[in-house]
């Protein structure tokens, strides 16, 4: 609907009553250019792309302008969240609602940055504005989950293109409407004044956002709010200056009349099409910082997920239900009402196609049918008896086999796909909350499993599959499978179960077994081992850590007990203690000495982590399969980053030559690649689990280096006499600008700090940190540290140093000490990670043990001068590490070592180093335009007497 004329179209297409304006905006243009205080914009359309034969042409939505004097109108834009993969946080989006399009839209920049994934490509007949001539667009579809101010979340499917329209202007609210708002308690989707939308909903998508069933309000400015899921949404025109505006608003109008404004139209109309924007954004995306343990200190925030997240905690915690059998629990489900298909014919097409395929080999299919009659047997799954009520949700999940010959225990896994939908209608996982995460960080668990000399793993027998779903959500859980499994499917071969447990598959799974677990283990007062426990839980997988035989002996027995209370088996125990796996029940016990503990392999017997890197191999190199063997290598602390760095710059330079994904790479590439995989490629080292007791007192050692390559930043435990690698992260620096090397060697230091304050905030529960000493070979970043930040250094410093304050501060409040040095280059193990090292290499290279000087006593570090970061109020002197440690770092006097000489000899030295400096200086000036001026003690001209050496005087200046 219109606001201007209220007729059947979009109000930007509305031309009514516009003739005139747009015939005195024409006269106005008239006027001499020196009786007007602004120049007169040219008119603007935005054309795709620069002109030229070679390229072709492509319809988009853009927007056109108009010569006309008329009042801004203002479309409606607000905002929706979606999810940012690189970050795992949610950020806003720019939504332009557009009743004028057919289809919706999204740029194609901020599809690739949110990794969406590919659902069809599509050609597009438009036919352009005001032309009869049809254009071909080549399209992707892709799939977005965006969330609306409620945080309720809804599917859409897009189009991607290079570009959608113009930025677009939000108007200013008035005194009158902010009233008028606040009186009414309405809530405004009031973006920035100036905001380009990145999405365009079209009549195909956006209905479902504007709220059926409330009305438009007219606010006293003539604006409208357009009532929809993501607020309230100011639209129209507002009405003239005269009854709103101030005098000095009026005049500014005034001169306004002497140049056009400008009426936006979103049409569709035929361009050259721009080349496609760089792809470097996707390596930004690609090799930002790995967020575990690097973010910014201080900067997180509470998003609407967070709000929604909190919801769905309480809800839990409300419908929860403790019986005999075990706890029941409920599916998160989203508010707003969605239709639900029941997807039975997809599940039933799945099915025929998954017995053709595991017929062909009657063991899988039999193993396949045996899940089945097992999980009945344990009431995990029941036979659907009758009708469903009235009012239940009905769906039917699709499975698949997933085989997996390396594990010990379930080699065959039926999946269920919940994620599955007819074209155009949710999924089961669209409707469900996914919850909040509450599972510990994976690489605090590693760090924590590294204290304790005894170490004990276990698993919880099919997790998922023992927390009991509630009756009222059972329907939509339901499965097909056969009668008689040898015969293929068909209507009367085909029964209907459903499951009486969460399953794994479905979005919310981990969530719901997290917290029936955290919900259960809140019941025992031992809060000590309770905390210990949710801290190294992870999924099914339980780690904890002890030093006596006793201490593991008892966590077996307790540890049992209270998951048999769960209703869950605690099973696959490994101990790297003999005594301990003695203890252990045969059936408790693992089979397997070298089991893998949250992705890293671990031998028991001698208590050694296994870091190997294995490089994967394709017949055709290109951009995409160099991606994906670098990512393929696992590697969450870090430890093989020196000997990824190669490859990691080497794909930024086929993103620096703009090489498209699937393009075969030249013959030299080729080569350079297959040398860098062949370099890493089945690396093997051995590293020993326990670095140390638990509750002992030790310091951390944080280095940091940046070449123009990368920064990096590698910590070390240190104890009396050793030292070893904790975790390490490296960074390759922003292809969109260029910074200084003493800038880089800021970064690294911040992201040293990062590191090292996550690494202390993960092990303060199981050993006392007393000090972290963070070296650098950088002593211009270091001199920037100790002293307070100047003003006009710039933001990026200042800014940086702030942060190293914060977290400074932040550590010191827990009762460690913070304290920063320099190191010479050869002794800076993040040197190698910034430059890259082959596997015979980094094999036996310092980077796992720090430099020699760690393993002396810090008294002795000769070579090291301390100091601590200034804060405001803080005396001039610093105080050294130790008592004993308090070497001060003074500049030598250049004339100290000639106080032995005689003051002839002296004399004679001097004067024959000015002569040589006069000299130098009289060469320079011949090559330069401006010379360089003398002192007048050094200039001849000028001075009383000159002082001549000979050969034999400089001889004797010699001795």
């Amino acid at each position: 609907m219109c606001f201007k004329c209220q007729g059947a179209h979009h109000t930007s297409c509305c031309f009514k009553a516009t003739t005139t304006q747009q015939g005195r905006s024409w006269s106005n243009n008239k006027q001499p250019k020196e009786e007007t205080k602004r120049t007169r914009p040219q008119r603007e359309v935005n054309i795709v792309g620069s002109e030229g034969a070679e390229t072709r042409e492509t319809a988009i939505l853009q927007v056109n302008s108009a010569f006309q004097k008329l009042e801004e109108t203002f479309l409606p834009t607000g905002e929706l969240t979606v999810l940012d993969p690189k970050t795992n946080a949610l950020r806003k989006i720019a939504v332009l609602l557009d009743t004028g399009a057919e289809i919706s839209f999204i740029d194609s920049t901020l599809a690739q940055e949110l990794q969406l994934p590919i659902t069809g490509k599509t050609k597009l007949h438009l036919h352009t504005f005001g032309s009869n001539e049809v254009s071909v667009k080549d399209c992707r579809q892709v799939k977005l989950d965006v969330w609306d101010d409620e945080g309720q979340q809804c599917s859409l499917s897009l189009l991607t293109h290079d570009i959608l329209t113009k930025a677009c202007t939000t108007p200013e609210l008035q005194d009158e409407d902010i009233q008028f708002i606040k009186q009414r308690g309405l809530v405004i989707n009031h973006p920035k004044q100036s905001v380009k939308p990145k999405i365009l909903l079209g009549a195909d998508q956006l209905w479902p956002f504007i709220r059926p069933n409330a009305s438009h309000i007219r606010l006293p400015s003539g604006l409208y709010l357009l009532s929809t899921r993501m607020g309230f949404l100011l639209t129209g025109q507002p009405k003239g200056p005269s009854t709103i505006k101030t005098k000095l608003e009026q005049e500014e109008d005034r001169w306004n009349g002497y140049w056009s404004l400008e009426a936006q139209v979103n049409t569709i109309e035929t361009v050259t099409e721009e080349e496609k924007q760089n792809e470097q954004d996707l390596w930004e995306q690609f090799w930002k910082l790995d967020a575990a343990g690097t973010e910014e200190f201080g900067k997180a925030e509470k998003t609407q997920q967070a709000i929604v997240d909190q919801q769905v905690w309480e809800d839990f915690k409300r419908t929860v239900e403790k019986r005999q059998d075990g706890y029941y629990v409920r599916l998160p489900w989203k508010d707003f009402q969605v239709d639900l298909p029941d997807n039975k014919a997809i599940a039933y097409r799945r099915l025929t196609s998954l017995w053709k395929s595991l017929q062909k080999e009657e063991k899988l299919l039999d193993q396949y049918n045996e899940v089945f009659q097992e999980q009945l047997r344990l009431n995990i799954l029941e036979k659907v008896k009758g009708e469903s009520q009235p009012g239940t949700r009905v769906h039917y999940i699709p499975h698949q086999a997933v085989i997996t010959p390396h594990k010990s225990t379930t080699k065959l896994r039926v999946v269920y796909d919940a994620s599955a939908h007819y074209k155009g209608s949710p999924s089961l996982n669209d409707v469900l909350h996914r919850g909040p995460v509450i599972l510990p960080l994976l690489y605090g668990i590693l760090l924590r499993f590294r204290i304790g000399q005894i170490a004990m793993i276990s698993d919880v027998e099919k997790a998922f599959l023992q927390v009991r779903l509630h009756e009222e959500d059972r329907d939509a859980t339901r499965c097909l499978w056969l009668k008689n499994h040898r015969q293929a499917p068909s209507p009367n071969n085909v029964q209907t179960l459903r499951f009486t447990r969460v399953t794994f598959g479905l979005m919310p799974s981990p969530f719901l077994l997290a917290a029936t677990t955290h919900y259960h283990l809140d019941q025992y007062k031992d809060t000590k081992l309770v905390k210990e426990m949710k801290e190294n839980l992870y999924v099914d997988n339980l780690i904890l850590c002890t030093d006596q035989t006793e201490g593991a002996i008892k966590l077996y027995h307790t540890t049992k007990g209270m998951f048999q209370d769960l209703k869950m088996n605690l099973r696959e125990f490994v101990s790297n203690d003999k005594e301990t796996m003695q203890a252990i029940a045969c059936k408790d016990k693992s089979p397997e000495l070298a089991p893998k503990v949250l992705g890293i392999k671990w031998d028991s017997v001698k208590d050694a982590f296994a870091i190997t890197c294995r490089m994967k191999k394709g017949t055709n190199t290109t951009k995409r399969t160099v991606a994906s063997t670098i990512a393929s290598v696992y590697d969450p602390m870090g430890y093989l980053t020196p000997l990824l760095h190669k490859a990691k710059v080497f794909l930024r330079s086929l993103w620096q030559q703009s090489f498209d994904w699937d393009t075969s790479l030249p013959k030299k590439l080729t080569d350079e690649w297959e040398q860098i995989t062949q370099d890493a490629d089945g690396f093997e080292k051995s590293i020993s689990r326990c670095l140390c007791p638990k509750e002992t007192e030790h310091e951390i050692i944080a280095f940091a280096d940046a070449s123009s390559e990368a920064i990096s930043t590698c910590i070390y435990l240190r104890s009396k006499d050793q030292a070893s690698l904790l975790i390490a992260k490296g960074k390759l620096p922003t292809l969109k600008s260029t910074i200084t090397m003493p800038k880089m060697e800021l970064n690294a230091v911040t992201l040293a700090m990062r590191v090292a304050n996550s690494t202390i905030t993960q092990l303060q529960s199981v050993v006392k940190l007393t000090h972290l000493v963070v070296l650098s070979d950088s002593e211009i970043a270091l001199q920037w540290i100790k002293s307070k930040p100047q003003k006009g250094v710039g933001k990026m410093i200042t800014s940086r140093l702030t942060e190293i304050n914060k977290i400074v501060n932040h550590i010191e409040e827990s009762g460690c000490q913070v304290w920063f040095a320099h190191v010479a280059s050869s002794e800076n193990p993040a040197d190698c990670a910034t430059r890259g090292l082959s596997k015979a290499e980094l094999l036996n290279h310092f980077w796992w043990t720090g430099p020699s000087f760690l393993r002396e006593n810090p008294k002795e570090w000769k070579s090291i001068t301390f100091f601590q970061q200034k804060t405001s109020g803080e005396d001039e002197d610093e105080s050294m590490f130790m008592t004993s440690v308090n070497v001060q770092q003074t500049t030598p006097d250049p004339l100290d070592r000639l106080k032995k000489y005689p003051l002839t000899t002296i004399k004679r030295i001097e004067a024959y180093v000015l002569r040589y400096i006069r000299i130098l200086v009289a060469r320079v000036n011949k090559r330069r335009t401006v010379p360089i001026v003398l002192s007048s003690w050094l200039n001849p001209e000028v001075m009383h007497e000159g002082i001549e050496l000979n050969g034999s005087e400089i001889a004797v200046a010699a001795k």
